[in-house]
């Protein structure tokens, strides 16, 4: 499945159960559920971690920073007549995926736990 086509179904996904919260729901659902949105943001985290490595690949032993940054400039996909982002701006880049990765993995740690504290009502 295209990213594109992914990312529309996990919007779709997450809009229905936005839409549907407020109704009354059993706790066995919404463990599950969250169980599910787990399982989803830690892909997602795992998403951006890909990204960034496709983006900037990491550097070489003993290769410096700045090689590294111009390596990945030269392989930077093309967009029009766009440039390459500075180095600056790929640290940056590397910076809000890593955040981005590391939120989702938070939020999924939230989930497990929501979904234990919910599990242990249930047994």
């Amino acid at each position: 499945m295209p990213l594109a086509d992914g990312a529309s179904a996990l919007s779709a996904a997450a809009t229905r159960i936005q839409r549907n919260a407020g109704e009354p729901a059993s706790v066995e659902l919404l463990t599950s559920s969250l169980a599910d949105v787990e399982e989803a943001l830690r892909a997602l985290s795992g998403a951006t971690r890909h990204a960034a490595d496709a983006l900037i690949p990491a550097r070489s032993i003993g290769e410096s920073a700045s090689r590294r940054y111009a390596r990945a400039a030269a392989a930077w996909p093309h967009h029009g007549d766009a440039a390459p982002p500075s180095y600056e701006r790929q640290a940056e880049i590397l910076t809000a995926l890593h955040d981005a990765g590391a939120t989702l993995r938070a939020g999924a740690e939230c989930c497990r736990r929501a979904r234990d504290v919910l599990a242990s009502m249930i047994a």
